[in-house]
């Protein structure tokens, strides 16, 4: 009896490590995803061959300006043309 109360008590703090882990590798992540973006600009060229690598057309875009809002990131692409000049 007395080993299976260790066991479980072995058990669920390691539970409780990993969700305090799990959290702080979060927070870290929403944090530098909160500081990153307002340089979204200038990763503009791999963005543009990035959605024109999956969409098989031609791709510009203007400009990119993200921010936090209260749902979470967001991104907007300014005057995105999608397939050739016109």
């Amino acid at each position: 009896m007395r080993q299976a109360t260790r066991v479980c008590f072995y058990c669920l703090h390691k539970l409780w490590l990993l969700l305090a882990i799990g959290l702080v590798l979060l927070a870290t992540l929403v944090s530098v995803l909160r500081l990153a973006l307002p340089y979204a600009d200038s990763y503009k060229g791999q963005l543009e061959q990035l959605i024109a690598s999956q969409l098989g057309t031609e791709v510009h875009i203007a400009q990119i300006s993200a921010g936090w809002q209260k749902s979470g990131p967001a991104m907007v692409l300014s005057q995105l043309q999608l397939g050739g000049p016109t």
